[in-house]
């Protein structure tokens, strides 16, 4: 993916390289959606099959764990979009924005057992990398690559 988002970007095709940034949030969204139910579905039992029965996790941590992935391979290939661009100083903010959202998460969701807790807050911060990667992808134009 990155030789071509460079390639775009020295071109000046925004217009191809903004395409793909909604279509992976869009994609990363619903397959965080759909790996989640997934792995809510399948995840303890899976865990219990090949670890053994006490280490079967509960639907939520399994869930929110294969959600938490799904998000994190989209915002990866969002991330190319921006060393393509050369905007990576923007990877940081975001990164720090998600970090925030989980430990947030861990704050406020005291209530919940620890391991889900856990889970929750990175599914959380990996939907805000995501979201916040995608932004920062469409926002530039002005950005000018630097040798990396």
């Amino acid at each position: 993916v990155l030789p071509s988002a460079i390639r775009h970007a020295e071109a000046g095709d925004h217009t191809t390289l903004d395409r793909w940034a909604r279509r992976i949030l869009v994609v990363g969204l619903v397959a965080a959606v759909v790996v989640g139910l997934v792995g809510a579905g399948l995840g303890p039992w899976t865990v219990a099959l090949l670890y053994g029965a006490e280490f079967r996790p509960d639907a939520w941590l399994s869930g929110f764990a294969a959600a938490g992935v799904a998000a994190g391979m989209a915002g990866l290939a969002t991330t190319q979009i921006l060393v393509g661009r050369g905007a990576t100083g923007r990877l940081a903010v975001v990164w720090l924005a998600a970090i925030g959202a989980a430990a947030a998460t861990i704050v406020v969701a005291s209530a919940a057992q620890p391991t889900t807790r856990v889970a929750l807050a990175f599914w959380i911060g990996e939907l805000v990398a995501l979201v916040g990667l995608s932004v920062a992808a469409l926002l530039r134009r002005d950005v000018t690559r630097s040798p990396a």
